[in-house]
């Protein structure tokens, strides 16, 4: 057998062998632009490590300020008067946070009626309601849509003034008069009566009294909604279509236990659903201005000890819960 000639190219029938020979063109223009294929390699990983590591990046990142929102916000005593100023000092390390903090801490301090803690949170809200780059927090006002922080400032500035009533307490309520029952652990069973507010939240009430009305909420479980409330949806109506309110923000009505209110809509910042309520259970400051307040429970108020909630340390005593009647109470 003859030994094959090594400069010989295999032509065999089907042979697909690749030519490296130093006389290919491909070879030969690699060698001439490895610089350009080095840059070239080195933007190809470049692009797939920041597709790799950047949205974890960005979720590690909205995750850290999320905590830190939670761990500033989750105790009303980080916002008193000796302590909001180190609050205030830790969201700034956070341009994510830090107005938040600051709208929540304003809450508080309205409903507690801290004014040295609304002075010195005052500051805070002037730079931000002068933020351009926050002009898009909005809500509607008495004017329409203004700057939410806008909006606070005023409420501020009003709490402040000399003349300013100092009690932050829900007015008795003069509108519809409505009675509910629910029923906790399947055996105890609670009785409420309640006024709407009408005068303050009129689409708001309206919509709850048809909700009420079609039968949609009786027999519907409650939602333990944290320390603060207990939230009832109406059944589905598939004949109906789905369309949330703007929340109307009366100021004098505040989130407080006993006060009844629209469930703000998840995701949608001045928008409440129609379809669905909250029973407050605890003062829940940081909703004031995020939701409608419909109503005041004005019969069964002690009750709502019973439901409390007790910390995440404690079993929970309320293991469920159904909205077992409601009505409208018709010629008392």
């Amino acid at each position: 057998m003859n030994a094959a000639d090594p400069n010989q190219a295999r032509q065999a029938p089907g042979a697909h062998n690749p030519d490296f020979s130093p006389e290919n063109p491909a070879i030969t223009w690699a060698k001439e632009n490895k610089a350009y294929l080095a840059f070239l390699l080195l933007v190809i990983t470049g692009i797939a490590s920041y597709q790799h590591f950047w949205p974890r990046y960005q979720r590690d990142n909205l995750t850290g300020s999320w905590s830190l929102f939670q761990e500033l916000t989750a105790d009303p005593a980080h916002f008193q008067a000796d302590r909001v100023e180190e609050t205030l000092s830790r969201s700034r390390s956070d341009d994510r946070v830090h107005p938040w903090v600051v709208h929540a801490g304003v809450t508080n301090a309205l409903n507690s009626g801290d004014l040295e803690a609304l002075r010195t949170l005052r500051s805070e809200l002037q730079v931000l309601a002068s933020n351009e780059d926050l002009s898009g927090y909005r809500l509607v006002g008495e004017t329409g849509p203004e700057s939410l922080f806008a909006y606070s400032l005023a409420m501020v500035d009003r709490a402040l003034a000399p003349e300013a009533e100092r009690e932050f307490t829900n007015p008795a309520p003069t509108g519809t008069k409505i009675r509910f029952t629910v029923t906790v652990n399947e055996t105890d069973a609670y009785d409420f009566e309640a006024g709407l507010y009408e005068d303050a939240s009129p689409e708001a009430c309206a919509a709850f009294l048809a909700l009420l009305r079609s039968g949609r909420l009786a027999g519907q479980p409650g939602l333990r909604q944290g320390s603060f409330g207990f939230e009832f949806t109406g059944a589905v109506d598939e004949e109906a279509e789905a369309t949330d309110l703007v929340a109307e923000r009366e100021w004098g009505y505040f989130h407080l236990a006993g006060a009844l209110y629209l469930t703000q809509t998840p995701g949608s910042p001045g928008q409440v659903d129609p379809n669905s309520f909250e029973l407050g259970i605890a003062d829940a400051p940081h909703l004031d201005g995020q939701t409608s307040v419909i109503g005041m429970v004005t019969s069964g108020v002690q009750h709502l000890e019973a439901l409390q909630y007790l910390g995440p340390n404690v079993e929970d005593t309320v293991t469920s819960m159904i909205l077992t009647s409601i009505e409208v109470v018709e010629g008392e």
